[in-house]
Formats: C-alpha cells, structure tokens, sequence
C-alpha cells in the first residue's frame, strides 16, 4: 500500500472540508468518508448522522461506495433502512428531531462502526492521499 507522508495526512483530517469541493469530486467523497470515519468513532453512526446534519446521508453513503469503503458503506445502509426515511441535508433541531423519533433499540447492533470497516476506511483514505500527496501537503 503506498504511504503518504504526515503533513499530507495531516492535512487532510485537519483542514480536508467537504464544503470545500465540488459534489461529486473524489477528494469530496474522501473528505466525507474522513468525517464519517472520525464522527462514527467518536459516538457513533448515530452521533455521526446527528453531527454532520448539514450533509445528505445519501451522499454520505455514495461517498463511502465512491473511496472503495464497501462495508462502512452497508453498515450506513444497514442503519439508515432500518431508520425508515431519508436524512437530507437540514438543519440541526430537524435532524435530531428525525433521529429520535426514528432511532430504534434495534439500530444499537449498527451503532458502533465495525472494525473491518474502520480498519478499510483508513487504508483508503491513505491510498487516496498518497495518490493526492502534493494537493495535500499543500493546504495550510
């Protein structure tokens, strides 16, 4: 696998905002799937989807599809059916609003993200800035 180095790396977590690409972009999809990865591993998909109101859980998941990160893919998708309706883009009170009233017991099994999926996550976004090495080491 190629590594990048830690300024890239760096950079990227720190200051990698998805508001600051184009939609549909790759380093807009890995910008997201870097905030899923740090969001779902601090609270949870739960949290992660509360946090992250101002984007579209639909873009969420085909972003983790677009950077290869299959199966945090199907653990959002796994929690979003079992939610039963859509999460667009909204404000911060409509998407805890939505969750509480959505959010199951049964959702807890989907809650934490699992290891293989955190564990592939990471080795794509690594591949992804090792590929963007020089656009990375260069954001301040």
């Amino acid at each position: 696998m190629p590594e990048c180095s830690d300024r890239a790396w760096n950079n990227f977590v720190m200051h990698s905002d998805p508001v600051s690409y184009e939609y549909g972009s790759s380093k807009r999809a890995a910008a997201i799937a870097s905030v899923f990865m740090g969001g779902a591993n601090k609270g949870g998909l739960n949290s992660f989807l509360t946090a992250s109101y101002d984007l579209d859980a639909t873009e969420v998941f085909d972003a983790l599809n677009s950077v290869d990160a299959a199966k945090a893919a199907h653990q959002l998708e796994l929690v979003l059916h079992g939610l039963g309706t859509l999460l667009p883009a909204a404000t911060q009170d409509d998407r805890w609003a939505r969750l509480e009233e959505r959010w199951s017991d049964d959702l807890d099994e989907h809650d934490v993200l699992a290891r293989d999926a955190d564990a592939e996550l990471m080795s794509v976004l690594e591949k992804h800035v090792a590929a963007n090495e020089a656009f990375y080491s260069s954001l301040d």
